[in-house]
Order: C-alpha cells, then structure tokens, then sequence
C-alpha cells in the first residue's frame, strides 16, 4: 500500500515539473504543455455512435483565432467537413500548429480517436504601437454622442510596462466636420484611469484617438503638440504619440493618441474642489472660442462664440466666465498694457501667438481655440492648451490658396479690431 501511495506521489511531482517547466517543439520554441494535452499522437477513444472529434486551438500565449469550425465531429478516416485557419492577430504572425505544420489553411482526416491541434502564434516587432479596440456589439462605432461598451489592448510598445490587455472602456465618435469623414475620430473612455504609453504626467481616464484625415502627412497635429510641450509660457499643452488602431480586428490606418482637453489633476488643474452650493468669487474655468457651440454654456463676446468645457455650478459662475472673457477683451482693445497684465496670462499669449502664426494654422479665431483660469483672485486668463492644426502648414486652400508663406494671425487680429 505504501508502495503504490509513494509511485503516484512521483508520479504527480513529475507531471507537476512537466507542466510548470513546459516542454520545447522540434522547431525549439517554447510550448505550454496544457495546449497540447491532447495533439494528433494523443487520441481518445472514439463515442458511442462511433464518431471522433477533431478540435483546433489556440495556444494558450495567444495572439490570434481560429476561424472556421474549430470543433468537428465525424467518422475515423473521414475527411473534415470544412477548411480552419488560424488568424494571427495585429502584431503577430501564424508560427505552426502542434503536429508541424505550417499552414495557416488546413483540412484534416479524422483519427482513431478525439484529436486536438494546436496554432502557436509568435509577435511581431511593428514600427507603431498597436491600439486593438473590440466593441461590445461587434459592429463599428456610429455616434459621437453616445459611448458604447469596449475593450482596448495595446501591444508591439517596447516596454511591457506599457502593455495593455483587454482593459474595460467606452468609446463613441468625436470631431465636428470631420466626423463626417472616412477615417473617423474617436473618444475613448477607461473604467480606470490609465497611462498609455506613459503620455502626459499622470493616468486619467479620457484619451482621443485623432484620425488627420485631412492631413495626408499626418504630421501638423503632432508636431504642433509636440513644439507647444516645449514653450515655456504654455502652461499645460496635450501629449500625444503615433499609434495604428484596429477597429474590431479591421486595419483603420495610424491614429495620434492624445490626452482629452478637460479639467483635472493631470491636465488642466484648475484648482478648485467641487462646490456645489457655493460659488467662489474667483472661480476657475475652462472655455473654448468655438464657432460649433452649441447647447448650454454657450455665450457670445462680440460676435465670437464661446462655450464653458469645465463643469459650471451655477448660472453665477456661468455669469462670472463670461464677464471675465468680456474684461480680457476690452483690456487688449485698450492698448494698454497694464490693464492687460491683469486678466491675461502674457507668456501664453506670446507662445501662443508664435506657436499659431508658424503653422499658420487656419482655424485660429474659428474653433479648437481654448483658454484656462485657475481659481483664486490673483489668477488669470492663460491662453491654450493648443489644438487642430490639421489644416495649418498650407494644408488648406481656403487660405492664400494654400500657400503656407506669410502671416495669418495678425491679420485676423486687426480685422477683428477694425
């Protein structure tokens, strides 16, 4: 009796060191022994009514699907009702299945017994982080109004710190003009906060995923974002960096993953803690000159629209917004200086100016331009973060027929004047 308790004891510690220590392929890469418990040389025996099953999976290190029937069930010699293949997913590439083949495309004859065969999957090194976004319907993303369910990983980063795997989140459409085009814009939404590929100072749980439809080079919005991060009168300016975004496991092209313009500890702090039956005399805001706004929170300072992007508590702060954006114009029209030193950030005016008037971007004036005030009664108006020069550089030909030379602020700045 001790005899037979101490052979089932070795035997359970060696199929213990078997599964943990894994085993390697003829090709020599590493393989999980629970992927292949049950290969072509390791059948079962056959049902009742005499019919064998042939299953084809995936290893359990991932990185694609099978696509067809995966499970089948027919008599031994028979020839598989339907072809497989094995699927590699965005940045991997089919290696091999179990019994040595590789061939992404198979059939197979039934065996004396149930069969499983397994596809390995190895990764790729891409040029770009892959963005994969799986939508919880399946189906592409139609509104930018309402968010639906998905899950998002990122892969191929070079550093698996910055790894993601099927994480929680929601996504719907964003852009004004743009939505309406090919390559779509999209808002992403995190159940927790993240930092993908370690952008900005901190995790939050709003990023955007910008399409530069219009901007073959896709270069203008990044490179605006990327000068405005290295001027020192800007006081907070987005992080963004090059992704290739698959939608549902369709290719949707390179995408600039960006931090979301909002309110928060790490993007705009504007200082304030949530208030909600009392407005400071100071409160702090942040608000877009957009000729798109619409909805609440909308006024208009001679003829400009404007609309609150930070969370408005009362209609006296409401009131409190407008009334300072019409003080920072009446103090620039004046022409003097100290008067403008008051209410408005100079530093981030004279980054800003310089910043817009070099990519001599077209939307300045017209929409995407923001501006920031912390709370407290020494604060004021900063100009920024900086956003939407996919049009600048030339990219345009509403504006001097395309022709990226010259001045364009100024001169909207003395017509608004006039």
């Amino acid at each position: 009796m001790r005899i037979r308790w101490l052979i089932c004891g070795v035997l359970l510690l060696l199929g213990l060191l078997f599964v943990f220590c894994g085993c390697e392929n003829e090709a020599g890469i590493p393989t999980d022994t629970a992927a292949v418990t049950m290969d072509a040389s390791s059948q079962k025996p056959p049902r009742a009514d005499g019919k064998v099953e042939m299953h084809y999976a995936v290893g359990t290190a991932g990185g694609g699907r099978i696509e067809g029937w995966s499970t089948q069930h027919g008599m031994p010699g028979e020839e598989t009702e339907r072809e497989v293949t094995a699927y590699a997913f965005p940045g991997y590439r089919f290696s091999h299945w179990s019994d040595g083949s590789e061939e992404e495309n198979r059939r197979d004859v039934f065996g004396e017994g149930d069969t499983e065969i397994t596809a390995y999957f190895v990764m790729e090194r891409a040029e770009l982080p892959i963005f994969m976004i799986d939508t919880a319907t399946g189906r592409d993303v139609t509104s930018k109004d309402e968010y639906v369910g998905a899950t998002v990983s990122l892969c191929n980063t070079g550093a698996s710190s910055y790894e993601m795997s099927v994480l929680p989140a929601e996504i719907r459409g964003r852009g004004n003009a743009t939505w309406g085009m090919e390559k779509k814009s999209y808002r992403l939404k995190f159940e927790d906060k993240q930092q993908p590929l370690g952008l900005g100072s901190g995790p939050s749980r709003s990023w955007v995923l910008m399409a530069n439809h219009c901007d073959q080079s896709l270069m203008r919005n990044y490179l605006s974002i990327f000068m405005a991060n290295r001027m020192d009168g800007i006081g907070f300016n987005s992080n963004g960096a090059m992704v290739e975004v698959y939608l549902n496991g369709k290719y949707h092209g390179v995408y600039l993953l960006c931090e979301q313009i909002q309110e928060g500890d790490y993007r705009i702090n504007l200082g304030r803690e949530e208030y909600p039956e009392k407005t400071p005399s100071d409160p702090g805001f942040l608000v877009e000159l957009d000729m798109y706004a619409e909805g609440d929170y909308r006024f208009e300072i001679n003829g400009h629209p404007y609309q609150a992007k930070s969370f408005v508590y009362s209609w006296k702060e409401f009131d409190y917004i407008k009334d300072y954006i019409l003080r920072v114009e009446e103090a620039i029209y004046s022409g003097d200086k100290a008067r403008v030193e008051e209410v408005l950030d100079l530093d981030s005016a004279v980054d800003g100016y310089i910043l817009e008037e070099f990519f001599k971007n077209i939307d300045v004036g017209w929409s995407s331009f923001y501006m920031y005030k912390r709370e407290g009664a020494d604060e004021v108006l900063h100009l920024g973060p900086f956003w939407d020069f996919d049009l600048a550089a030339g990219n345009d030909m509403r504006l001097d027929n395309g022709d990226w030379h010259g001045i364009s602020v100024a001169k909207k700045v003395g017509e608004s004047s006039q």
